[in-house]
C-alpha cells in the first residue's frame, strides 16, 4: 500500500516510513470494492479523502431522465477522487463513484485535516483549490450536455437563485466561450428559449419561468 502512495501528490517528497507514520497517525482505512460496487452516491456526505490504490473507479451522474453519464475514470494508483466536496463545507457529493473493477481504496478520515502538522496555510490552499475544481466540475457538467439548449439550461439551473433569478457572472461573449458556441448562436438560442416560455430575458439578468421543464431537458 505504501508503495502505491509514493506516486500520490498528497505524499510528494515523503519517504516510505513517513507515509507509514502518517497513515498510522491518521487511522487510514483500506477498503476493497468489487466490480460495479458503489463507493459513494450523490447526496452522501464525504467521510474522508479517497485515494485509489489499485483497480479503477468511475465517477459520474444521472440526468433527470435517468440517463447515466460517466464524467471521469481513475486508473492510476495514488489518484484522488471526490476530494472537491471534502473541502467544501456542508456540500454533499453531486456525483456517484463506483468500482469499474475490483478496487482497493484508501480513506483518510476527514479528521486528518485538523492535525496541527497540516497547517492553516495548507488548509487555505486546499479550499482555494476545491473552489476552482468545483467550478471546473460545474463546467464539465455543462459541456457534457448534447445540445446548445441543454448546455444553457444546465448552466442557468446551476446559477439560479431560490426565486428563479439568474445573475450570470459574465457577458454574452464569455457565456458563449463557456458553453463552446458562437455568440450569435447563444443569443439566438436564449431568444428561442424565451419564446418557448422557459425563461424571460432582462438584460444580464434572466428569470427562470419553468425550472421543471428546464430540468427535463437535461
Amino acid at each position: 500500500m505504501r508503495e502505491s502512495l509514493q506516486h500520490c501528490p498528497l505524499f510528494a517528497g515523503f519517504t516510505l516510513q513517513e507515509i507509514a507514520d502518517c497513515l498510522r497517525q491518521w487511522n487510514a482505512q483500506e477498503m476493497v470494492y468489487e466490480k460495479e460496487q458503489t463507493i459513494f452516491r450523490a447526496g452522501d456526505r464525504p467521510q474522508g479523502l479517497l485515494i485509489l490504490l489499485e483497480g479503477a473507479v468511475r465517477v459520474g451522474n444521472y440526468a433527470p431522465d435517468g440517463t447515466r453519464r460517466v464524467v471521469a475514470t481513475f486508473t492510476q494508483p495514488g489518484e484522488l477522487f471526490g476530494e472537491v466536496f471534502l473541502f467544501l463545507p456542508d456540500t454533499p457529493y453531486e456525483q456517484f463513484a463506483e468500482a469499474a473493477s475490483q478496487s482497493y481504496v484508501l480513506q483518510l478520515p476527514k479528521d486528518f485535516l485538523e492535525e496541527r502538522s497540516f497547517g492553516r496555510i495548507a488548509g487555505n490552499l486546499l479550499t482555494i483549490f476545491a473552489r476552482k475544481a468545483y467550478f471546473l466540475n460545474q463546467r464539465v457538467q455543462v459541456l457534457t450536455c448534447g445540445t446548445l439548449r441543454q448546455k444553457l439550461a444546465c448552466m442557468l439551473l446551476q446559477y439560479a437563485q431560490p426565486d428563479g433569478r439568474v445573475y450570470l457572472p459574465m457577458g454574452r461573449e464569455a457565456l458563449a466561450g463557456f458553453v463552446g458556441a458562437a455568440r450569435p448562436s447563444v443569443s439566438r438560442e436564449l431568444s428561442h428559449m424565451q419564446a418557448d416560455g422557459f425563461i424571460r430575458l432582462e438584460r444580464r439578468e434572466i428569470q427562470l419561468l419553468d425550472c421543471t421543464a428546464l430540468q427535463a431537458l437535461l
